[in-house]
């Protein structure tokens, strides 16, 4: 599974969005694998200083902020992604 793919598409949405949840992004539906996928993804760009994270309970859903003026993403050349299960 390709995180990269799946750091575009958030990054995108929360950038229009300005804040999301997790539970915006996947459901009890949502295949595992894509659950795992989609919180890497959220954790990149927490990494990459794009967004805020705040959890009110433990266990509970996960708020994500955008933050304004953090710049583009790239991720390209040192700052490409591996996907989910390849080796790097």
């Amino acid at each position: 599974i390709p995180v990269e793919v799946h750091v575009r598409a958030i990054h995108q949405r929360i950038r229009n969005k300005k804040n999301l949840r997790f539970t915006d992004l996947v459901d009890d539906a949502t295949p595992t694998p894509v659950v795992v996928v989609t919180f890497l993804a959220i954790l990149e760009l927490y990494k990459r200083s794009m967004v805020r994270l705040s959890q009110d309970e433990q266990f509970g859903d996960i708020a994500i902020e955008y933050i304004e003026g953090s710049g583009e993403l790239d991720l390209t050349g040192e700052d490409s992604l591996t996907s989910v299960g390849e080796e790097g």
